[in-house]
């Protein structure tokens, strides 16, 4: 059945605020599940790869959003936590059509609404404390375009189809800083992967379209900072 995104959009944030009010709730137990919430933002040097990345740049792009630790001692792993984690993340970037002596760009702006679900591990490591962590990024696309820019012109939309519904793989490393009273700085080194393509569909650019472009998969590699309760 045909969903509409913004029934999807209404879901997550319904979600979120629930899980919010959980964590309030949790973090008021003598042993609250709940280690740590916060919010995050991040920087990350993004470009696209794959079979029809040819001539993509690697551009800057921010991310932020809100996070939770879970404790999981009652697997009988001490130093195993779970990383939840709602990031509004800008994947966009541009790729260099190439047409005999001349050419092209192609500007993709995408921005997804992403949900981090990642196993932690803390390993003991001095002088500070070191964090682990992988997990999967399913995410739900907020906007996206395609443009063509030809010399300094104004750019021009395309007529493409980007996915709406993403996944993707991140993992990182971090620390954590005593900040005043119980608030902590954490601050991670991470890479992100897209497992599928932006594009939904095949893609025909403008004046070449005996060469489509379709595999394009995210990657990107960056740091983020949060503070945490």
């Amino acid at each position: 059945c045909f969903i509409r995104r913004e029934s999807l959009m209404q879901a997550v944030v319904a979600l979120v605020v629930a899980a919010w009010t959980l964590s309030i709730a949790w973090s008021q137990e003598p042993e609250p599940l709940l280690a740590q919430r916060g919010l995050r933002i991040g920087l990350g040097a993004v470009r696209f790869v794959g079979a029809d990345a040819e001539g993509v740049q690697t551009q800057l792009n921010p991310a932020a959003g809100v996070f939770g630790i879970l404790r999981l001692e009652a697997l009988g792993i001490p130093r195993l936590t779970l990383l939840l984690e709602l990031l509004y993340a800008r994947r966009g970037t541009e790729q260099r059509i190439s047409l005999g002596g001349g050419g092209y760009d192609l500007r993709y702006n995408f921005d997804q609404l992403e949900l981090l679900v990642a196993p932690r591990l803390n390993v003991a490591v001095v002088p500070l404390p070191v964090a682990i962590y992988a997990g999967v990024a399913p995410g739900l696309r907020t906007s996206g375009r395609v443009e063509q820019i030809v010399g300094g012109g104004a750019p021009k939309r395309l007529e493409a189809s980007l996915r709406s519904l993403t996944v993707g793989l991140s993992a990182g490393a971090g620390t954590e800083l005593p900040l005043r009273r119980s608030a902590r700085l954490l601050i991670d080194l991470r890479a992100y992967y897209g497992l599928l393509s932006i594009l939904e569909q095949e893609f025909k650019p403008p004046l070449r379209e005996d060469k489509s472009i379709r595999a394009v998969h995210p990657l990107a590699l960056g740091i983020a900072v949060g503070v945490g309760f």
